[in-house]
């Protein structure tokens, strides 16, 4: 190997990445299909389970995962975005890959791109991750990859593989760009069920996207597990370090599973992929010991984290008004504290109206930050939505690692810290400085 990781990730910086700049280009596979051909197709070499919807997606593809490696099967997850590291993208067995697995094969990959480049357009960042994922994938002789979409469905880069599963969670109002109203957002996302897949819905805010998805799957006559009829979550019951879930998956009710992580939207999501990876090996029953050793494996950086105690500190991505109004209405009845003070940063084309209406009432102290991404809202811009919300002190932070270590330093040991808005947030203060 001649090149590093560090390297293999700067070049792969080098390539236009939406995620950064928020900017689309037209609606096309034609590139990813053209890159995945070139270097052997190798995401014909496993089964897939494509994962959409709008919140919970990386818990579910996760739990999904987990599930299937509790079986016997040699599992790769696909995640978007990362929180530490983007290691954290590619997993094999549920963990990042190694920093030598990504260098060798960005380097196989490298001169590939710029064959592609010249031929059908420059590769985007998402794509060349992709594709490097199934690489990864292939190499590893997995049975099977579990793919999070990366936005939509019917044009996103996992969507070159054919889904023997498409698990399509709830669909809510982030990513305008996928359309006006749910019913346009889940066509979009309706486009990851193909001929030959299992579609496995879960329960839709509104009649009309459920039907969305059943039109797609009746046109191509595949069959549907749909949620609560095929899975349902009962109770998610507050646990030390976690929660204890009783849920139905198929014709079998499974009591006080331990998840290690916290908020029934989490609860719920790992659930659903439970019910994804059910449905991929045939509605098979499945041991109580077996479910219970795959839900201990179900964890993830930034999403309700406990950083520390005394004081509290909690971390959670909530980038859209769904995803904060459950962090709001959970945090309360999870976590007992004095007052909370929350750290804000979130991304600006999200609805930030809707976030701060959703945490600010929780807070007796709220600073914003930003975060170091080209897509970052201005901390004033915030605060100035947060003023209009609540009459609580707020202020302009510094660096939100910066701003963490401040609000610990003067933090009452019984209090609690929020940060919150965005992964990319998250990923800016989680360090050993915050732990304990």
């Amino acid at each position: 190997m001649t090149i590093s990781f560090n390297d293999a990730v700067r070049a792969l910086d080098q390539r236009t990445n939406l995620e950064a700049s928020g900017r689309l280009t037209a609606p096309t596979l034609e590139r990813m299909r053209a890159l995945i051909d070139v270097i052997g197709s190798p995401h014909e070499a496993h089964a897939v389970i494509s994962v959409t919807g709008t919140n919970g997606k990386s818990t579910a593809a996760l739990a999904a995962s987990a599930l299937l490696a509790e079986t016997g099967l040699r599992v790769g997850t696909y995640l978007s975005p990362h929180v530490s590291t983007i290691r954290e993208r590619i997993r094999y067995d549920l963990e990042p890959i190694s920093e030598s697995d990504f260098a060798v094969a960005w380097e196989e990959l490298e001169p590939i791109l710029a064959f592609c480049d010249e031929r059908v357009g420059t590769i985007t960042w998402f794509e060349a991750m992709t594709a490097l994922a199934f690489l990864i994938f292939a190499d590893r002789g997995v049975d099977i990859a579990v793919c999070e979409v990366g936005m939509g469905g019917t044009w996103d880069a996992t969507s070159v593989a054919d889904a023997a599963v498409a698990l399509c969670l709830e669909v809510g109002s982030d990513h305008p760009v996928l359309g006006d109203t749910l019913v346009e957002k889940a066509g979009e996302k309706a486009g990851i069920i193909k001929p030959g897949s299992t579609l496995v819905l879960g329960a839709q805010r509104e009649p009309a996207v459920a039907e969305v998805f059943r039109a797609r799957a009746h046109e191509l006559d595949v069959p549907i597990v749909e949620e609560p009829v095929g899975w349902e979550l009962d109770r998610a019951a507050l646990a030390l370090a976690g929660q204890a879930l009783t849920f139905r998956l198929g014709g079998r009710r499974y009591e006080d599973v331990f998840l290690p992580m916290f908020g029934e939207r989490n609860a719920a999501a790992a659930v659903a992929g439970f019910a994804a990876a059910h449905a991929f090996l045939g509605q098979t029953k499945l041991d109580d010991d077996l479910v219970a050793r795959a839900m201990r494996r179900v964890t993830l950086p930034g999403r309700l984290e406990v950083l520390r105690r005394e004081p509290l500190v909690l971390l959670d991505g909530a980038h859209n008004p769904e995803a904060a109004r459950a962090l709001a209405a959970t945090v309360p009845t999870s976590f007992r504290y004095g007052s909370l003070h929350l750290i804000l940063g979130a991304m600006r084309d999200k609805d930030l109206d809707g976030i701060v209406r959703a945490l600010a009432p929780l807070a007796a102290r709220v600073t914003c930050v930003q975060v170091d991404w080209p897509r970052a809202a201005a901390p004033d811009e915030l605060a100035e939505i947060v003023r209009r919300h609540t009459d609580v002190p707020v202020e302009i932070g510094d660096h939100p690692r910066e701003a963490l270590e401040a609000a610990i330093a003067a933090a009452e040991p019984l209090d609690a810290i929020l940060v919150a808005g965005s992964l990319y947030l998250a990923g800016a203060v989680r360090s050993t400085k915050a732990r304990t």
